[in-house]
């Protein structure tokens, strides 16, 4: 497969991906493997290719599948304070107490988008893990990781495996820094 142009160093290749789902599907059924149901949201877009790529729901009917948006975004200007934009998509969140929610996204980078989102969660009363795909680090805002595939230290801007690049490219199946 050629690489896109503007891709200065794969760090994760394919196979190193595919081992590391593998892991963390594991892991995450390991940790829920008694619990009946358990509410899964996918925090769009990212987070939604590694939900696809571990198929919970497909292996475990438990696993309720949901989707989540975050933005930092408004009308293209940066929401001030670190505030995020967090639309639960038409799911019921009036009352969560004692469920069981996990939370999936790409990266936990500044940790912000996730405190967010774990904290709205939290807040309902849900029992909240966080799976990400991968994890820099150094983050500005601690919360709770259950696992995670690839740890990176640097702060290049990522691509691939649900990560954009302007708005395109998610599906590349390896990860990798991109040129400045």
């Amino acid at each position: 497969m050629n690489k896109p142009d503007f891709i200065k160093e794969v760090l994760f290749e394919e196979k190193e991906v595919k081992n590391r789902i593998l892991d963390i599907r594991k892991i995450i059924f390991d940790y829920y493997k008694s619990f009946e149901n358990v509410k899964v949201f996918s925090v769009l877009k990212g987070g939604e290719y590694l939900s696809k790529l571990l198929a919970l729901s497909s292996f475990d009917k438990k696993f309720q599948e949901n989707y989540i948006s975050a933005n930092s975004y408004l009308n293209n200007k940066k929401l001030p304070n670190n505030k995020i934009n967090i639309d639960f998509m038409r799911n019921e969140i009036q009352s969560l107490w004692g469920e069981q929610i996990l939370i999936i996204d790409d990266i936990y980078d500044t940790g912000n988008t996730l405190k967010q989102i774990y904290g709205k969660f939290a807040q309902k009363g849900a029992i909240v893990q966080n799976v990400v795909l991968i994890k820099r680090k150094n983050n500005q805002f601690e919360i709770p990781i259950l696992t995670y595939g690839c740890e990176i230290e640097q702060k290049d801007y990522l691509v691939g495996c649900g990560l954009d690049y302007n708005d395109g490219y998610r599906n590349l199946p390896y990860i990798a820094s991109i040129k400045e």
